[in-house]
């Protein structure tokens, strides 16, 4: 089942909320196992490279995993919104055909749905009659959900910044960074040069 598909129920904003929060600490957890196998092999050994441009490049690949993750949720949470919402407009007695519920979606998140989830919940068996929803109806009901939008950007960003900050300051997160010193003195020759892990990367 796609990613797309998984929002054919009607959310409300906490649950949307909640969804996002529970994904984003999932996130921060691989994020954090990722960034662990830098310096721990399967069996927990220490394994952390001596090129400083080799460390780098796997804490870049693994941020922008995490950012991935969380980027494709805020997606996911926008579709769930958008969705929940046409599905009120339709149980309130508006005639949305799937053609309709498709456009409204490219119009207001850049791209459609699952179709199999818009045909389960707009299709309708045997119709042949002509949609009777007005192009007027379609603006004001793109107009009444995009601040919709524009708020549950606002707090999905919120929730991301609080997660950082979280991560930034967590006992994982400085647990990793000391291992990684400790592992780094170790191979350090006396009065070597190179600064310590923390002072090359904010992780």
């Amino acid at each position: 089942m796609s990613a797309i598909s998984k929002q054919s129920k009607l959310f409300e904003k906490s649950e949307i909320i909640a969804l996002f929060q529970s994904a984003v600490a999932e996130s921060f957890l691989l994020y954090s196992k990722d960034l662990r196998s830098i310096g721990r092999d399967d069996n927990n050994n220490p394994c952390l490279p001596m090129n400083d441009e080799e460390i780098d490049g796997f804490i870049k690949i693994y941020s922008g995993r995490c950012g991935g993750r969380i980027g494709a949720e805020v997606k996911r949470a926008k579709r769930r919104l958008v969705f929940s919402e046409l599905i009120k407009h339709k149980e309130s007695g508006i005639d949305l055909t799937v053609v309709l519920v498709h456009k409204i979606a490219i119009k207001l998140l850049g791209r459609s749905f699952d179709k199999y989830s818009v045909i389960n919940h707009f299709a309708q068996k045997g119709r042949t009659k002509k949609c009777h929803t007005s192009s007027e109806v379609i603006y004001v009901i793109c107009n009444e959900i995009t601040p919709m939008l524009d708020e549950l950007s606002f707090d999905l960003m919120d929730i991301r910044l609080i997660a950082k900050n979280e991560w930034h300051n967590s006992p994982v997160r400085f647990d990793i960074i000391n291992d990684w010193n400790k592992q780094r003195g170790m191979m350090l020759e006396p009065n070597s040069d190179k600064k310590s892990l923390n002072e090359l990367w904010l992780i």
